[in-house]
């Protein structure tokens, strides 16, 4: 099987639902996935001490497959929490920031100089509102050109495809990207800087009907389908590694 990296999952709890740990390991080497970036939904809970404690499992079950993000929240920073969460033990890969919480403008900068003193890549989800869009991101990320920035979801595609022409130091993941926008990235010339992202496991709330293995598989051969296979290479893998450094 070719190597495969998902660079946008979850574990944790979110709404009713929780997936633990081991659930989250178990799927991952059902699907073949070799290596993935893991953000915790139970942060929405604030509960930092219960998402360092999924992390650190995630770690001890395959520690060569997780890649831990460290999400932030206003409210982390405001009570002072980050060093707890930064002196854990735990080796982040990157730092999330999710517009619902929600952050300011200003926050979202304030994230961004602190990716860039810790040298770690900074994700923003975008899409659902106006106030995180990815355009709205462009000029904090062309302020701060020596941290990379992941806009998850890219959406909208047009605005996420015009941030990532204008800034070599900004990528897009395809998580829950609708197949004819993928494309639409790959045929604009983005394959440079296009992840492999799905948001497992939040398909169990937006399509609980679906099995969660199948929905996952016809992801990759939806997204697979849309690009050559050299371009596929680039986008299952090789750009996820050379993000995070992950070349012997």
């Amino acid at each position: 099987m070719a190597k495969l990296s998902d660079a946008h999952i979850h574990v944790g709890q979110f709404n009713d639902i929780y997936t633990s740990p081991q659930e989250v390991v178990a799927f991952m080497q059902q699907a073949g996935v070799e290596k993935y970036a893991v953000m915790s939904t139970t942060i929405w809970e604030e509960d930092y001490k219960k998402v360092l404690n999924e992390m650190r499992e995630l770690v001890t079950l395959v520690p060569q497959s997780v890649l831990p993000i460290l999400w932030l929240t206003p409210q982390m920073l405001l009570k002072g929490k980050l060093d707890m969460m930064l002196e854990s033990g735990i080796k982040w890969y990157a730092l999330k920031v999710h517009g619902n919480h929600p952050w300011s403008l200003n926050g979202v900068n304030e994230c961004a100089t602190i990716a860039e003193e810790l040298s770690l890549p900074l994700i923003i989800h975008t899409g659902d509102f106006p106030h995180c869009e990815a355009g709205v991101y462009k000029e904090i990320v062309k302020s701060h050109p020596n941290v990379s920035f992941v806009l998850a979801h890219c959406r909208p595609v047009d605005q996420a495809i015009e941030v990532i022409k204008e800034c070599p130091n900004c990528w897009g993941d395809t998580a829950y990207t609708p197949f004819p926008e993928v494309a639409k990235l790959i045929e604009t010339g983005l394959e440079d800087r296009i992840l492999f992202g799905t948001d497992y496991p939040l398909q169990k709330i937006h399509a609980p009907e679906k099995d969660l293995l199948t929905d996952y598989r016809e992801t990759i051969f939806h997204v697979r389908d849309v690009m050559s296979c050299e371009q596929w290479e680039k986008v299952s893998h090789t750009n996820f590694e050379k993000l995070y450094n992950l070349f012997d």
